[in-house]
């Protein structure tokens, strides 16, 4: 029996590493956590342009986004905007506390991972998202501990 992607998006939602904290940065703060995680990260030799974009300007339901050119070592990084997150962003089981560090950590595996190729919208796909995002929040929380 196949499982449906709706059933991925519950098991994340279920297994939460920590509980959430709001993390907000202005455009300085975020350009510094993401040259400190690159550098914990191995992605030291990328250049990375960051902003905080609008809502309105981002894939729907994404709390950040990264297009990157992996040959040049180059990317954008786009963090939604905590104009568009006032306390909670989402709805149903995709409620989330905006949290700009594991976002930033969030996308810096993907280019660490991006050998790691799945069809668009894939049950595939799905898993990955879960597992960068899994990853991600651990690796945050680990850092908090310390």
């Amino acid at each position: 029996m196949a499982t449906s992607l709706p059933r991925v998006a519950r098991i994340r939602a279920e297994r939460p590493v920590s509980e959430p904290k709001a993390v907000v940065f202005d455009e300085d703060g975020l350009a510094k956590c993401v040259r400190e995680w690159q550098d914990r990260l191995g992605l030291g030799d990328w250049q990375f342009a960051v902003r905080i974009g609008r809502a309105r300007n981002m894939t729907p339901d994404s709390s950040a986004s990264l297009v990157y050119t992996w040959e040049k070592k180059t990317g954008l990084l786009e963090v939604r905007s905590p104009l568009d997150c006032p306390d909670e962003c989402g709805t149903g089981a995709e409620v989330f506390v905006q949290d700009m560090e594991a976002d930033v950590v969030h996308e810096l595996l993907h280019a660490k991972l991006h050998t790691w190729q799945t069809a668009k919208d894939s049950f595939e796909e799905a898993l990955q998202e879960q597992v960068i995002d899994d990853l991600a929040r651990v690796l945050v929380c680990l850092k908090r501990q310390r």
